[in-house]
């Protein structure tokens, strides 16, 4: 087998892949000898056909699977002998001659498209940048909002009297004619809402106070004023469907749950956070504002990755073989819809590839892989914080079970990895910006 390379440019190239008889014929024999023990055959004992037959039979598509087999493995050894850098696979390049003769060529030749990575020079990062880092200013207002999302996360439903504005409201409704009668091929169902969602406050006044079993004729179309997808959650039904309605309802109240927010007190403080982890109401509140802080900080911490992820793009500003790749990506995708978008959406997929790309470079000459203690520590942190929201928590052995098992598959690990690389990368850029950190506030900071 002869592979030799020609390079069109910095970053395309054609492989050129010969195969002799001596290449291929010996693999090819093996798998007919395969099937021969295999292969059933009227007018012959399985196992008994003889080989003539068998490779008369057969011994075209096997020598097309093999010899695809062998180029493929081939070109892919190729790539890792060579150290060549490539973006996308290698694509087979449609030449014009003479298709091949499969029954009676015994040369092969074919011809593969390179889309080659470009060079990446980590000198230029020695010029450093300037991002700003925000930070978000958690004041009270913030504080007593989580509080109350939290108490919201453990409050219990209790049976009510009358209807409030946020109790959750069980009501059998029928669809009924402009005299009030019911419709026979109408809406007839139980369903639960709460008047929080209600947008007219008409409406929403109408049920206000009723009891179970009171009636009231409601208008849903002016309840959510005409929001049809609201329309639609709250009465099992499509958008499209809820659209149709011109009719109002005949809403009967069938039970009444009013949400009873739990109180600052020590069995909340261990659901929370565990037993004897905080003492008391300031040990908890500390602890809480604490925890809010972190949580904001992750979001001000993505902010600046993906700062520092458009700067450091855009100072390398590498050239990919963009007309490859477009081909590329075309041959990959079997789905037409997503074909027709690849040009829309190629500058954003290309940018992404370039961060990839730049990644792998620094991650490779600053050894900054993810060890396996980083991926089980990163799996164990994410969980106990998990844990703190329910009141569980795990021993020492029951943890390093669990992330053991979790990182046993794939897709979790290399989710995982990314994240502790990622984190890696992101530490390894701080030090070539400058910095600025700014305090914001939440409002603003979503406006960004």
């Amino acid at each position: 087998m002869d592979i030799t390379q020609e390079k069109i440019d910095d970053l395309n190239a054609v492989l050129k892949v010969k195969l002799q008889p001596e290449d291929y014929e010996q693999k090819v024999e093996q798998v007919l000898k395969d099937y021969r023990k295999q292969v059933n055959l009227p007018g012959f004992r399985a196992g008994k056909v003889p080989f003539g037959i068998v490779k008369k039979r057969f011994g075209l598509a096997v020598l097309q699977e093999e010899v695809s087999k062998i180029v493929g493995e081939s070109v892919q050894s190729y790539l890792v002998d060579n150290k060549l850098q490539v973006v996308g696979q290698p694509l087979p390049k449609v030449q014009d001659e003479t298709p091949i003769d499969w029954n009676n060529q015994k040369e092969f030749e074919f011809l593969y498209e390179l889309g080659l990575a470009p060079n990446i020079d980590l000198q230029i990062l020695e010029k450093k940048g300037s991002v700003t880092e925000y930070s978000i200013n958690v004041d009270q207002k913030i504080i007593d909002e989580e509080l109350e999302s939290l108490k919201s996360y453990y409050a219990t439903n209790e049976d009510a009297e009358k209807v409030c504005e946020k109790d959750i409201i069980e009501a059998a409704i029928v669809e009924i004619d402009n005299d009030g009668n019911d419709i026979d091929d109408g809406i007839n169902k139980t369903i639960n809402f709460s008047l929080v969602a209600f947008e007219d406050e008409s409406s929403k006044a109408s049920l206000l106070g009723l009891g179970k079993e009171q009636s009231v004729d409601c208008d849903f179309n002016k309840a959510f004023k005409n929001n049809y997808d609201k329309i639609g959650s709250v009465l099992h039904i499509s958008a499209d469907e809820a659209k149709e309605l011109k009719n109002n309802f005949r809403l009967t109240v069938k039970g009444i749950k009013t949400r009873i927010l739990p109180e600052l007190n020590q069995e909340l403080f261990e659901r929370i956070y565990g037993k004897d982890a905080v003492k008391d109401e300031t040990e908890f509140l500390d602890k809480f504002k604490s925890d809010i802080a972190e949580k904001y900080k992750s979001y001000t911490t993505r902010k600046l990755e993906n700062e520092l992820m458009d700067q450091v793009i855009e100072k390398f500003d590498l050239k990919l073989p963009d007309e490859f790749l477009r081909r590329w990506l075309k041959v990959i995708n079997e789905d037409q819809s997503k074909r027709d978008k690849i040009d829309e959406e190629y500058d954003s997929w290309s940018s992404s590839m370039k961060w990839q790309l730049i990644q792998r470079k620094i991650v490779e000459e600053n050894n900054l892989q993810a060890t396996e203690e980083e991926l089980r520590d990163h799996v164990k942190i994410t969980l106990q914080q998990r844990l703190q929201t329910t009141g569980q928590s795990f021993e020492e052995e029951q943890l390093k079970m669990y992330c053991d098992e979790y990182l046993k598959d794939n897709k979790h690990k290399e989710e995982v990895e990314n994240q502790v690389v990622g984190d890696k990368i992101v530490n390894f850029f701080k030090p070539k910006f400058n910095i600025t950190v700014k305090e914001v506030s939440m409002e603003d900071f979503l406006k960004l």
